[in-house]
C-alpha cells in the first residue's frame, strides 16, 4: 500500500481495511444424502476507515465519511 505523505494507515484494521469474512455455509440434499458446501464469503468492513487501511490525519480522529450518504 503507497502513503502519501499526509496519510496514516489505520489504527482499527492495521491497514488491511476489514476484521476478517464470515462463509455461509449451504445445505443441498443428494440423493437422501445432506451435503454441506461453502457458500458467499461477506467481509466485515472496518468502520473507521470503510475498507481503504489509511487515512489522513483528520480522519484517523473522527472516521472516514461514507460516500453513500
Amino acid at each position: 500500500m503507497k502513503l502519501y505523505p499526509d496519510e496514516i494507515i489505520c489504527d482499527q484494521c492495521n491497514g488491511v481495511g476489514h476484521y476478517g469474512y464470515s462463509v455461509e455455509r449451504i445445505e443441498f440434499i443428494n440423493n437422501g444424502i445432506i451435503q454441506h458446501m461453502p457458500g458467499i464469503k461477506t467481509y466485515d468492513y472496518c468502520t473507521k476507515c470503510k475498507g481503504v487501511g489509511k487515512l489522513d490525519w483528520i480522519e484517523a480522529i473522527v472516521g472516514k465519511r461514507d460516500l453513500n450518504q
